[in-house]
């Protein structure tokens, strides 16, 4: 796997880390981020959970070294229960993507009672993955992407 601390990012929002906070990512079944088309980037993101949260769902962006927006996806939703570690796995299928380097934001959300969708921790950048293959997607002509998240 490649390993990837997270406590040492800058973590970005306004009530950043005051119910959750991702410390660690793990990009699954690599040893380094490259990537053929159509594969799809495994992640074991693991958070501390300060306390307990319903409807936790993650969110990935995908931009690139220009930072351009490539697209978004989220996963769907989960409960954590209990303080202490918790992992949230994510899965991205990268079949929508062509050759190019991209950088991946991870953000995580939860819906407040009021039904709004809340941050509550997103790290800008958080790694960077290549993607073998043809010439990659432009946004400008073919516009922004929904990613496929799970």
């Amino acid at each position: 796997e490649v390993e990837i601390d997270l406590a040492k990012k800058a973590h970005v929002g306004k009530d950043i880390c005051k119910v959750l906070k991702m410390e660690h990512i793990s990009i699954l079944d690599k040893v380094v981020p490259t990537f053929s088309k159509g594969e799809d980037l495994r992640l074991d993101l693991r958070v501390s959970v300060l306390k307990p949260v319903k409807g936790v769902k993650v969110r990935l962006t995908l931009r690139t070294d220009s930072d351009t927006g490539i697209g978004t996806g989220w996963s769907s939703e989960g409960d954590l229960n209990e303080a202490g570690e918790a992992p949230l796995p994510v899965t991205l299928s990268l079949s929508q993507f062509e050759k190019g380097a991209f950088y991946v934001s991870i953000g995580v959300y939860h819906e407040n009672e009021a039904g709004q969708t809340v941050l509550l921790d997103h790290i800008t950048r958080a790694f960077k993955i290549e993607v073998l293959g043809s010439p990659m997607w432009n946004p400008t002509a073919h516009g922004y992407m929904n990613l496929d998240v799970k």
